[in-house]
């Protein structure tokens, strides 16, 4: 499975099966790169924060590989995305997109925010945004990308150990946070969840994990 990193909690996920992309925001990726993807299954908007969502890059994205999106309802109401292809995330409420099942769970933000759950067949994940820890013990998944802080004051390294407990991951990818946030998180998950692997990513860089 391959994943490519960008700025804050843009992740485009690349497994056997899928290829998934998260909060695409401003300056997050490049026309070039949009006109490079072969195939997306599906793209996922957490908030309106302009480094999270893009409707001009959204619609883009849809243009170019026919992805459906999934969006936080404020966003599709201030992009004005009434487009068959747009689905807003009603928390709680699961979405079906071909063999995906999508649970968008309310976060916490300074605006509203909805983090996403996803079963594929051959895993299952969770993207949280920018969000502080709300309670998630009713999940699991085997990877979990894990805001830790940067420039949001909703998530900080601790808060990132707690969703880590709650779902209790196979791997962890920390985001969101400056460096020594992502290795606050290491250490935390390496005493309190010692079964869980924590993989830091390198901004712009793919790198492989093995699940």
């Amino acid at each position: 499975m391959g994943i490519l990193p960008f700025l804050l909690s843009a992740i485009l996920v690349r497994t056997m099966e899928h290829v998934l992309a998260f909060d695409l925001g401003l300056f997050t990726i490049r026309r070039r790169e949009i006109d490079a993807l072969e195939r997306v299954d599906a793209q996922f908007t957490t908030h309106i924060h302009f480094d999270h969502w893009s409707a001009r890059l959204t619609r883009a994205i849809h243009v170019r590989t026919g992805a459906p999106a999934i969006v936080e309802p404020q966003v599709a109401d201030r992009g004005r995305l009434s487009a068959a292809w747009v689905t807003s995330a009603v928390p709680d409420e699961t979405i079906v997109v071909d063999d995906m099942r999508i649970t968008p769970v309310t976060g916490r933000h300074a605006c509203p925010i909805s983090l996403f759950h996803v079963v594929l067949p051959e895993l299952t994940l969770f993207h949280g945004g920018d969000s502080g820890h709300v309670p998630l013990d009713h999940l699991s998944a085997d990877l979990a990308f894990v805001p830790v802080g940067g420039p949001a004051p909703s998530c900080t390294p601790r808060s990132g150990a707690a969703i880590v407990r709650d779902l209790r991951p196979k791997i962890a990818v920390p985001m969101h946070g400056f460096a020594s946030e992502k290795r606050a998180l290491e250490r935390l998950v390496w005493a309190e969840t010692p079964d869980t692997r924590v993989v830091i990513a390198r901004r712009r860089v793919p790198f492989v994990l093995d699940l």
